[in-house]
């Protein structure tokens, strides 16, 4: 090979294509699972890092682009162009009214999230509605001993060794019922609100394996059963176990439900897995409302010592008038 080759960057064009070829066939991978709704396998953690493909498109662009390869680089900015499309909605928001409702979701992580840290939350935060997952009944004992149930007063818990157990406090009046069907537990709360009556369904839907999504797709056909036949005013709050890219909540939000993200223009609010990395990577943690006025005004996700989950807390508002 000549010098003159090396000299006009003849080999470096080369590499250069490479490597935006195969970063390009990475992202086309990733966005075509989304796409075709193809979530088998690893496909399923891939579309959960969908934002982060966002990023990933400008590999191939750039390296397309000092490559000289213009095909290159415009395929790889068709896709970066869709994904844009999917995420805009994290980014932009109708605003509303004054706050009027505080909610909140806490994954307690085998119960071993901080309980004065739950309580300082709801103070702090001034949350009038509480879901917490992986709650355990030591965790019941040291929320209460914290001040939790002095702070919200009305509360439902169906505590579990491990990951399956749940609670849902409010500051309003509230009668619970246990939803049940699913491999975590799951409660239903009717919530009398200043405003009136509010449907709170606290839930936490199995996770994704690497290869096996027999659980996972089984508790959301479960959801999508129990979200269709709710009616009235409702909000839904808990660990999904998915983000807004998968199919299988996408699904829920046919339904008509809305996500307080999409809502509040929260942009990327990662709340998975908080201390594991250098800042979470996914966001899986979710409040829904259908059938109500109430809109999202702001998300904001709070690091919960002991929880490997990021709560998040949402205010609601009615749209102004």
């Amino acid at each position: 090979m000549s010098d003159g080759f090396w000299h006009t960057g003849g080999m470096s064009r080369v590499i250069f294509w490479w490597i935006s070829v195969v970063s390009l066939a990475a992202v086309a991978v990733a966005v075509a699972a989304r796409l075709f709704q193809q979530e088998a396998g690893p496909l399923a953690i891939v579309v959960a890092f969908m934002p982060w493909v966002l990023i990933a498109c400008f590999v191939p662009i750039v390296f397309g682009l000092l490559a000289r390869a213009g095909w290159l680089s415009m395929a790889a900015f068709a896709l970066f162009a869709l994904v844009v499309w999917w995420q805009a909605p994290l980014f932009t928001t109708d605003g509303g009214g004054p706050p009027v409702l505080r909610v909140a979701s806490v994954n307690a992580t085998f119960g071993n999230v901080d309980p004065q840290a739950v309580v300082e939350l709801v103070k702090a935060r001034q949350v009038d509605i509480l879901a917490i997952q992986e709650l355990t009944p030591d965790a019941v004992v040291a929320l209460e001993a914290a001040g939790l149930d002095d702070e919200l007063t009305f509360s439902m818990t169906r505590p579990a060794d491990g990951f399956a157990g749940i609670g849902l406090w409010s500051r309003y009046p509230m009668t619970a019922e246990a939803l049940n069907g699913f491999s975590a537990n799951a409660i239903s709360g009717q919530v009398t609100t200043p405003d009136g009556m509010l449907l709170v369904d606290a839930v936490h839907p199995a996770a994704p394996g690497l290869f096996d999504h027999s659980l996972w797709s089984e508790d959301f056909a479960r959801l999508h059963t129990v979200l269709a036949a709710n009616i009235g005013p409702t909000l839904v709050l808990g660990d999904f176990n998915a983000t807004r890219d998968h199919s299988e909540f996408r699904e829920l939000e046919r339904l008509g439900y809305d996500d307080a993200a999409d809502q509040a223009g929260a942009g990327f609010a990662m709340t998975f897995p908080q201390d594991r990395t250098p800042w979470p990577l996914v966001a899986i943690d979710h409040a829904l409302v259908r059938d109500t006025e109430l809109t999202a005004l702001q998300l904001k996700t709070v690091v919960m010592p002991g929880s490997d989950h990021r709560a998040i807390v949402v205010q609601y508002a009615y749209p102004k008038e």
